[in-house]
């Protein structure tokens, strides 16, 4: 798997504005209830199962999300979920200096997934 997450802080009222005003609505049951550690927790059966590749990115200089960051490898581990985690050194929070700063192992989690895809 790999998207662009969600919010992986677990406090609605610790997330900006920009992020949730037009989708949580100040609502932190609606926020919960979509967490990604609620959904994850809904499949876990299926999750262990099938064993899909998650991959988990973030800025060395991400300062605002380390501690989110931090406690969703925690869980995951707790919850017993292989992923990968990458830690891009010098890289803020922008998509553009996370993936840019993977280089070919960007690319190479592509491939590997391409590989695994099943033609209908």
């Amino acid at each position: 798997m790999s998207s662009l997450a969600g919010s992986f802080r677990t406090e609605l009222a610790k997330e900006g504005l920009e992020v949730t005003y037009d989708t949580y609505n100040g609502s932190q049951a609606f926020f919960t209830s979509n967490h990604a550690l609620t959904l994850l927790k809904a499949i876990l059966p299926r999750v262990h199962r099938d064993k899909p590749e998650l991959r988990l990115l973030i800025g060395g200089e991400d300062i605002r999300l380390r501690e989110a960051h931090e406690h969703m490898w925690t869980s995951l581990d707790a919850l017993g979920v292989p992923y990968m985690k990458a830690i891009v050194p010098g890289a803020p929070h922008t998509a553009e200096h996370v993936l840019g700063g993977l280089n070919n192992e960007g690319l190479q989690f592509w491939w590997n997934a391409r590989a695994k895809v099943i033609e209908a």
